[in-house]
């Protein structure tokens, strides 16, 4: 997945720069990974050599078929959070059928063995198929890094002074490193990729504009979807303490994340699979830009007469545009009138919806 990082990040990075040094450094780890891969695939032969990718291309495919449908359904009773038990299970499956894969490729490889002189039979094929790993394995640890960098570089973007600690300086070597290889012309993508979906970077990225205004935040309080979300049972309480409510006013993102209440309230399965089934992109554009709130998904519980007030008044919404069931914005929510008191001329016939 090769996806550019938007300019929101490019625009406020630290702007890590590459280094020729760096670059060359590099070049020569990756050559002297590509001989010592064909030395031992010159002494394991090709069937052994291979053993480690072709396990592991097997694994893969397994765990990406299986692993999130087994780690949603049986991870939860290790206390693993419902968010990450997809990527839980792809890790573990990819594992469990990896290791007896691999040993049958060893096993494989050394029945083909020589005999007499101990040797593989193919040795020099070995030595090829050697240096064709080792040109993987350095691809391999050269996207790990790149990925590396460009998490990294998002992340100083937003935490300026951050790269003076530990984990900031880790963070920063791994952007130089990547930004070192993208020196080189055909690798010149690497500058601006990033192994995270674009459609995330963007949603971190207007949460991060919608915490620097006091005016995105009020508009977006006043959505009913997030109205219904932060007056749930299990959430306002969290939300409503002074001391959060402090850390809010104040941005404090880190004492936020930090606090076990808010850990334990992003841990709730409940509250992970309600955050997961929001659109939170075109909630947080109006939160930002303001005009019309968007509409609640057809499927949404979100009761119609909680909208907003400077909403637009539900008679000048085309009719084409309003859902089949959807009550009128002046009539009484149906679960405050008993079935059996509903008169049946409460509703103008004109009024009702053609099925």
């Amino acid at each position: 997945m090769s996806i550019a990082m938007p300019a929101y990040f490019l625009a406020a990075g630290t702007g890590v720069p590459g280094s020729r040094v760096v670059q060359i450094v590099l070049s020569l780890l990756f050559f002297v990974l590509m001989f010592v891969s064909s030395q031992r695939g010159y002494k394991r032969g090709p069937i052994r050599q291979v053993a480690p990718i072709a396990s592991f291309a097997i694994a893969a495919i397994v765990a990406l078929v299986l692993g999130g449908v087994l780690g949603r359904a049986f991870l939860g009773t290790l206390g693993i959070p419902w968010i990450l038990r997809g990527i839980c299970g792809t890790v573990l499956v990819c594992l469990f059928v990896w290791v007896p894969v691999f040993g049958w490729f060893w096993h494989k490889g050394r029945n083909s063995v020589s005999e007499k002189t101990g040797e593989p039979e193919q040795p020099v094929l070995g030595a090829l198929v050697g240096c064709w790993t080792g040109i993987f394995w350095g691809a391999l640890v050269l996207f790990c890094v790149s990925a590396a960098g460009a998490v990294g570089e998002s992340y100083l973007a937003v935490r300026p002074g951050y790269e003076k600690t530990i984990c900031g300086k880790i963070l920063f070597a791994a952007a130089k490193a990547k930004n070192s290889v993208a020196l080189y012309p055909r690798l010149s993508f690497l500058k601006t990729w990033s192994p995270l979906p674009e459609a995330a970077i963007d949603v971190v990225s207007k949460v991060l504009d919608v915490l620097r205004s006091r005016e995105a935040q009020q508009r977006l309080l006043q959505l009913p979807e997030i109205q219904s979300l932060v007056t749930d049972p299990a959430i306002y309480p969290v939300l409503s303490d002074p001391e959060i409510e402090a850390k809010f006013n104040r941005r404090d993102v880190d004492g936020l994340l930090a606090d076990k209440r808010i850990q334990r309230m992003l841990s709730d399965e409940a509250f992970q699979r309600r955050i997961a089934a929001l659109e939170l992109e075109p909630l947080l554009d109006y939160a930002l830009q303001g005009g019309p709130p968007p509409l609640p998904p057809a499927n949404s519980a979100v009761p119609v007469n909680s909208a907003p007030a400077e909403s637009v008044p539900a008679s000048s919404v085309p009719a084409q545009n309003v859902p089949a069931n959807a009550a009128p914005a002046n009539s009484v929510p149906t679960e405050s009138v008993p079935a059996e008191n509903a008169s049946a001329n409460s509703v103008p016939a004109e009024s009702a919806p053609a099925n």
